[in-house]
């Protein structure tokens, strides 16, 4: 914005005007631009805010239950699920062996191209 007004004054004074000057000015543009159309994406945790919270407190109390809401259990499962797709990209032996024991069905068979990034 300091350079911009300083523009402005030199071009109204008749002065000349430097080529970083111009270039520093014209960054506020795109300073603005970058700001108006960051779009915030959350990152993906298998952990709800509140649980969260209760690890970041001074006084931390793990819950014995094992009773989780919906959500949570859904987001832990998706996790893992991704996780253990993910350990078997590029691993043939291991697929065919799974696909064996009815473990994965032979679609599977396509993470065993090391170049696969679908999940």
């Amino acid at each position: 914005m300091k350079a911009r007004i300083i523009v402005h004054q030199r071009k109204a004074e008749g002065e000349e005007l430097p080529v970083e000057l111009i270039k520093e000015a014209n960054e506020l543009n795109v300073v603005l631009s970058e700001r108006e159309n960051y779009s915030f994406e959350p990152q993906p945790e298998p952990f709800t805010l509140s649980q969260m919270k209760q690890w970041y407190s001074r006084d931390i109390k793990i819950s014995s239950n094992g009773v989780l809401n919906v959500k949570e259990n859904m987001l832990r499962t998706q996790t893992f699920m991704t996780a253990s797709m993910k350990s078997l990209i590029g691993k043939p032996a291991y697929i065919d062996k799974l696909i064996s024991c009815k473990v994965l069905t032979p679609e599977a068979r396509k993470l065993a191209d090391p170049t696969y990034d679908e999940l």
